[in-house]
């Protein structure tokens, strides 16, 4: 079955302005973006890891916890055939509100959002 897989990835050590997270922030914020996920996509696989960037005001490495938040679309199966145009809006205004939810939870100022299109089963 063909989907269009949405990966949401952002910081979890540090708010926009340089402020460490709480780690209660972070287990409420994670419940409630999870909770948006399911409601707009009907599910989500959450993964931590480790995550590296280069400050570049600073000039120094940062290393945090991040997160990517996983999510599927299902596409039309008949090669050739897009997405109704109703449908695809649909998806794109849910990626925004994902968006806006994960920066707004945990006081990001950006979201990386990366798009597959994937052939998948469940065996």
């Amino acid at each position: 079955m063909k989907h269009l897989e949405i990966e949401f990835r952002f910081g979890l050590g540090f708010e926009w302005k340089g402020t460490p997270l709480t780690p209660e922030l972070i287990t409420v914020g994670l419940r409630q973006i999870r909770d948006c996920a399911i409601e707009a996509f009907g599910g989500c696989t959450l993964t931590r890891a480790e995550g590296d960037w280069l400050d570049i005001g600073t000039d120094k490495i940062v290393s945090e916890e991040v997160a990517t938040l996983s999510v599927l679309v299902e596409l039309p199966i008949v090669p050739g055939v897009e997405m109704p145009p109703r449908e695809r809006a649909r998806v794109e205004s849910n990626i925004g509100s994902m968006v806006n939810a994960i920066k707004t939870l945990l006081n990001q100022a950006a979201v990386y959002v990366t798009r597959y299109q994937v052939d998948s089963r469940l065996h």
